[in-house]
């Protein structure tokens, strides 16, 4: 069994701060080949995620602290929505499936 503490929280978030990219992640899955990606992030402010889309994979994310905007976008770039997610909105996660472009 896996714990996750509140600990390794603050851990990452203090990463974060001195990151220059300003984010840090944990991987919980052994390797990129496992066919669920598995990580906690802290990610600052002033953090940028670019546009992505997992062709074969669903993304799942739960907001334990915080909350940021997801946006998702057709195929040609243009938005098809934004969502706030986070511990202090009315969403604590998403799931979006395979092949769907988000940004966060």
């Amino acid at each position: 069994m896996k714990l996750f503490s509140q600990d390794i929280l603050d851990e990452l978030t203090a990463k974060a701060a001195a990151s220059p990219r300003q984010r840090a992640n944990h991987n919980i899955h052994a390797s990129g080949a496992d066919p669920v990606q598995r990580f906690l992030i802290a990610a600052r402010k002033e953090t940028y995620f670019r546009p992505h889309r997992h062709a074969t994979k669903s993304e799942l994310a739960l907001v334990l602290r915080g909350y940021f905007d997801v946006l998702t976008f057709d195929e040609r770039g243009s938005v098809t929505g934004r969502y706030r997610v986070g511990s202090d909105t009315r969403n604590i996660g998403f799931e979006t499936p395979s092949g769907t472009c988000t940004h966060c």
